[in-house]
């Protein structure tokens, strides 16, 4: 059985070994993924800002598309210093952003939105399960967070890997995706 760790360890490996081509055309296809089955008409989406130098899927093309849409919230979370805890910020298209002490792009002022007005929470993760379980960066900032939602949020998880076997040990906080999309599918969880 791996631990959390390793795998950890594993998919970022993986994840910084993706060229800058494989990541652009990834997160092209997960953003139209998206759009497809979950749509951003009439959605209050809360989302992570990428960090390039991580790999990350590209999330500004996510973030534009959900801000050209007269009926999309967008926003966006920003760290709140000394917990494991971010607080969500509405953002729209004049929002202006700084980078944190830890190296995070956030927006300098907004509006906070509760976790609970969210209809859709787009979740960033490195892998997997078949079941939902996913593995981040270990903070457990997301899971705290994904406890918050109302049961009509939608938790999508993006990755660019595909669902692994759970060779893992799950903790009682962890919170699974509904869903995860990837550049060649979509898997349905709950």
């Amino acid at each position: 059985m791996m631990i959390k760790n390793e795998l950890r360890k594993t998919y970022l490996s993986k994840r910084r070994a993706l060229n800058s081509e494989q990541i652009a055309d990834g997160s092209s296809r997960i953003v139209n993924s998206f759009e497809r089955f979950c749509g951003f008409e009439n959605q209050i989406i809360h989302c992570f800002i990428s960090i390039q130098k991580n790999s990350e899927i590209d999330t500004s093309i996510f973030i534009a598309k959900a801000l050209s849409s007269a009926t999309c919230k967008m926003a966006v979370p920003v760290v709140i210093p000394d917990t494991n805890e971010f607080k969500s910020i509405e953002i729209n298209k004049t929002t202006e952003y700084h980078t944190s002490a830890m190296g995070i792009c956030e927006p300098v002022t907004g509006t906070i939105l509760a976790p609970t007005e969210f209809t859709v929470v787009v979740v960033p993760l490195l892998v997997c399960d078949q079941n939902g379980q996913r593995i981040g960066y270990g903070g457990g900032y997301y899971d705290r967070f994904l406890a918050k939602t109302s049961t009509i949020c939608k938790k999508v998880g993006i990755s660019f890997f595909e669902p692994i076997e759970n060779n893992w040990k799950t903790s009682p906080h962890d919170q699974p995706i509904d869903l995860l999309i990837t550049p060649k599918q979509v898997t349905y969880f709950r």
